[in-house]
């Protein structure tokens, strides 16, 4: 099977994040994706509780075909690397896995933690980001997703939380209910 790994802090999931998923399901390029948050981020930024990040996970994508939740990730100590949680699938799942990213991070990924292995070892399914051109830093890209990401950012949700500001058209309503109920981002 083909899973598609689309990792990060979903700090909160946002509807940018569901809209990829399904993207990549409806167009033959994944058989499934696999949101999977991290514990702890690798360059130290602040992430709400694990808990709750992950129960907005799964209020988002509950009822979606084909996007699952992966605790991957959070059932490991300390940060998490690309590379390493790679190989720690690689040798849980028989599964052909394809790493979700933006084409933001292209231009970056060669200061990630195990870059040589990682251009060698994984496959790169890349999204346009605006203002991002797609140029290969020498790494695996298996597909470019013709699906945009949005102006969608967790960073946005988090601002407009604080702000006071209605975030309906960025999160799932089912989400948007979770933030506000647990009062999440309002000091942060």
């Amino acid at each position: 099977m083909k899973i598609g790994i689309f990792g990060g802090s979903f700090n909160p999931i946002h509807n940018g994040h569901i809209k990829v998923a399904r993207y990549l399901i409806d167009h033959n390029l994944t058989d499934e994706a696999w949101i999977l948050p991290c514990k702890k981020h690798a360059l130290d930024k602040f992430l709400d509780r694990e808990e709750d990040r992950v129960a907005m996970i799964k209020l988002a994508i509950g009822g979606i075909e084909k996007i699952k939740l992966s605790d991957f990730e959070l059932k490991r100590d300390g940060k998490n690397y690309t590379y390493e949680t790679l190989r720690g699938l690689k040798k849980e799942y028989s599964h052909d896995f394809s790493w979700i990213i933006g084409s933001d991070i292209l231009k970056q990924i060669a200061s990630w933690y195990g870059y040589e292995q990682l251009k060698n070892e994984a496959k790169f399914i890349v999204l346009g980001r605006q203002g991002y051109p797609i140029i290969n830093p020498g790494i695996n890209i298996e597909a470019v997703a013709e699906c945009t990401m949005e102006n969608i950012s967790s960073t946005k949700v988090r601002e407009r939380v604080r702000e006071g500001k209605s975030i309906s058209d960025l999160v799932p309503k089912a989400v948007e209910d979770y933030i506000l109920q647990n009062r999440l981002y309002i000091s942060k």
